[in-house]
């Protein structure tokens, strides 16, 4: 094994050297970032027969391993399961041994609560015709996760992630003989207390063992510990689960996304997972050679979201696939590939060698989700590419040697392009099948798009401005692609420059639709009587208002800003401009510094997220929470007041939607 791999890397490194001129060829994949920095882009050639309504499974397929690939295609007509119509990118996919695709996604908001669970919707033609499958009636439980596999014998095994009627965290798992006709009643493949109450989304390796499957999941609290999991495929006994300990570091896993952290070797019976640390600092791999009875652990300096297995049987190697982080706008972002250059068991891990590159502008083009997928000779490698945290398209490599050169990379389709919605498929997933058949599988809506945030219209004052309030403000919102009306995205913000000068946000109270499908119409919010320092509005007290909203992929717009002097006239003009909107993540240093006892943090939010400010001292223990909430895109400042605390340096951390900063500050008394 070790000479195999001695010459792997000799003839990876030779081809790499050599300016190699071919109809697929790529320079050499160590050169410097801006060698290949733009894709091909493949338009797909008539989306037609895409239902332009309903949020759908969409997917594109080769039949020559990864060579070709075909235009957007359906998974049916799904119309009638009205629950999709939500979280439908929660969901696993599958090829089966007959190269037929299957989804299987969980529903929970059907029209009818009878018709709510977990469903297998598959193609038995390969692709012509579909049906769904009720794999389990929810019931009592609530499901709200699903992953599947295959078994050499060509079994299906479901695994679904929830909790039962006693509030319990469990798995249960289903097992289909015939291809996902018919799925046998629900097993209980773990529960509390085995298993923590806040144990989440497994996600099963898609082979399974003749006589077990196997998953990996994590415990939401604190560190995120990762636990490796097998179940019997005679659906009877218990599950074994192992604890890797904390190996990497301090252990942490970005879990959206079917990321395909575990991955099975059933020629070799080699069983191994991944996932990243919390520093970003590496990606821990452990391999087990005995169906996960035990591990081995070993790292791959550096790490970033989602970290993908793929295992080769013909060369006997584990493969990983991951990006190089998000980089400084103007900095170009990275696929990397790393494989265990001793084959299974080696331990040895090569450096990463970055396969493809894009020049980030700060708001698109961000190589995301990665997955790899070997069969013999061929491999494929798929990742999303993300503008603006919105999947945009797939971008496809693929390779005839088995990884020592790879062709492309190609952009299979891209939302604006070819008129996707793009709101909805950040699960993004490739499915390899027989004989050359390999599937992406996504979800997405299809219709019209475009850069441009809402139009904001006839933005006015209802209640008339001789009041002292409350406000009804109107204004009308549309776009093509749609309003985020359910996102909670559509704000009349207001402030007072005499009392506490910070922007408030209020959602709106009501709408009249003209378009419901695209929640275009007119909007209705409530401005209260006080201000944010909860002083009560008074007779000559100017208010400042304005509205605005993203579409749902995200494009950002806002309307002028307009006044209200109470008591006396409203001012239907623009005032004062908008501040730009923050494209960024920035925690700024605290003014001033060193302080006592107050001072003020100020921070950029690039996007509406859960947003995190916390003081720690320097032994790392949190003395104060500013802020643990959600938060609109905007620019903030937040006051602290450090009276009870004592004079010596402090360390306060902003983390919001992945991104995480800390800086010093003194308190001096």
């Amino acid at each position: 094994m070790t000479k195999k791999g001695t010459i792997f890397l000799a003839l990876a490194l030779g081809i790499g050297l050599m300016l190699v001129v071919s109809a697929w060829a790529l320079p050499n994949p160590k050169a410097l970032p801006g060698n290949h920095e733009k894709a091909v882009r493949l338009p797909c050639q008539g989306n037609g027969h895409l239902d332009q309504n309903e949020i759908q499974y969409r997917y594109v397929k080769t039949t020559d391993y990864g060579h070709t690939w075909s235009d957007i295609r359906q998974a049916g007509d799904l119309s009638d399961l009205t629950g999709w119509n939500s979280e439908m990118y929660d969901f696993g996919s599958l090829c089966d041994d007959q190269n037929n695709l299957h989804y299987f996604g969980v529903i929970n908001t059907h029209a009818s609560a009878a018709d709510d669970g977990v469903y297998d919707v598959h193609t038995t033609n390969g692709g012509t015709d579909w049906v769904e499958t009720l794999i389990a009636a929810q019931g009592t439980n609530t499901f709200s996760w699903a992953s599947a596999a295959i078994d050499p014998s060509g079994n299906l095994y479901c695994l679904i992630w929830g909790t039962d009627a006693r509030e319990n965290t469990t798995f249960w798992a289903s097992k289909s003989t015939d291809h996902g006709a018919n799925w046998s009643a629900l097993v209980v493949v773990a529960t509390e207390p085995t298993i923590h109450a806040t144990a989440q989304y497994p996600h099963l390796a898609e082979k399974a063992s003749a006589n077990n499957f196997f998953f990996i999941f994590q415990d939401a609290d604190g560190d995120r510990n990762q636990y490796f999991a097998r179940f019997p495929t005679s659906m009877a006994g218990t599950a074994t689960i192992y604890d890797p300990n904390d190996y990497s570091g301090t252990e942490y896993s970005y879990y959206i996304g079917a990321c395909m952290p575990m991955a099975y070797d059933v020629d070799n019976n080699a069983l191994f997972g991944c996932f990243r640390n919390s520093d970003v600092s590496a990606t821990a791999v452990y391999l087990s050679m005995d169906q996960g009875s035990t591990f081995g652990g070993s790292t791959i300096a550096g790490a970033q979201r989602y970290p993908s297995s793929a295992a080769d049987p013909t060369g006997q190697m584990p493969w990983i696939f991951s990006n190089a982080g998000v980089p400084a706008t103007g900095a170009y972002h990275k696929n990397w590939y790393a494989f265990d250059e001793l084959g299974y068991n080696g331990g040895s891990w090569t450096g990463r060698t970055f396969l493809d590159s894009l020049l980030y502008d700060g708001t698109r083009d961000l190589l995301y989700v990665h997955q790899g997928y070997f069969s013999g000779s061929n491999a494929i490698a798929m990742c999303n590419v993300w503008g603006q945290f919105t999947p945009e398209g797939l971008w496809v490599n693929y390779s005839t040697d088995g990884g020592a050169t790879w062709a492309g990379g190609w952009k299979l389709w891209d939302i604006f392009e070819d008129g996707l919605v793009g709101g909805f498929i950040e699960q993004c997933q490739l499915d390899g099948g027989q004989m050359g058949v390999a599937y992406i599988t996504f979800c997405a809506q299809y219709g019209q798009s475009d850069l441009e945030g809402p139009v904001i219209a006839n933005q006015t004052l209802v209640t008339p401005p001789t009041s002292l309030g409350p406000y009804v403000v109107s204004a009308d919102f549309s776009d093509a692609t749609g309003v985020d009306y359910d996102g909670g995205n559509i704000l009349v913000n207001w402030m007072s420059n005499t009392h506490g000068a910070e922007w408030n946000y209020a959602n709106p109270d009501s709408y009249s639709w003209t378009d419901p499908e695209t929640f275009s119409g007119t909007y209705y919010f409530t401005v209260p009587d006080t201000h944010f320092d909860g002083a009560q509005v008074a007779d000559g007290d100017t208010i400042w208002f304005y509205c605005d909203a993203y579409d749902v992929v995200m494009n950002y717009s806002a309307h002028a800003e307009h006044a209200v002097v109470a008591g006396h006239v409203w001012l239907d003009v623009k005032r004062y401009p908008h501040p730009a909107q923050p494209t960024v993540y920035t925690l700024y240093g605290n003014f001033p510094n060193p302080f006592n006892p107050t001072t003020t943090i100020k921070f950029d939010v690039a996007l509406p997220t859960q947003v995190e400010l916390k003081v720690y001292n320097t032994l790392g223990q949190e003395v104060a929470t500013l802020l643990d909430e959600r938060l609109h895109a905007g620019s903030y400042s937040i006051p602290f007041d450090a009276s009870n605390l004592t004079s010596g340096i402090y360390i306060y951390r902003l983390s919001a939607n992945g991104f995480s900063e800390s800086r010093k500050m003194v308190v001096l008394k």
